[in-house]
């Protein structure tokens, strides 16, 4: 005979510890990582900007009184 009766009191046994040990982490302000090093792992790409080079249409009173 071993420490613990059968494998279910050492499963039931493991997993209060367990979840004893995450219940800790969630209740403290302690990383194991930290946001910022956790983004260095995986940066954001940049994005491109459109450029419009062609001048701005012209507006007229027609234009707008067609829209509306």
């Amino acid at each position: 005979m071993g420490i613990f009766p059968n494998s279910d009191s050492l499963l039931r046994l493991s997993a209060c510890v367990l979840i004893e040990a995450h219940d800790e982490w969630q209740d403290s302000d302690r990383r194991y990582l930290s946001e910022a090093s956790m983004a260095l792992l995986n940066p954001p790409q940049p994005t491109a900007i459109e450029t419009n080079t062609s001048p701005p249409a012209k507006t007229t009173r027609r234009t707008i009184a067609a829209t509306a």
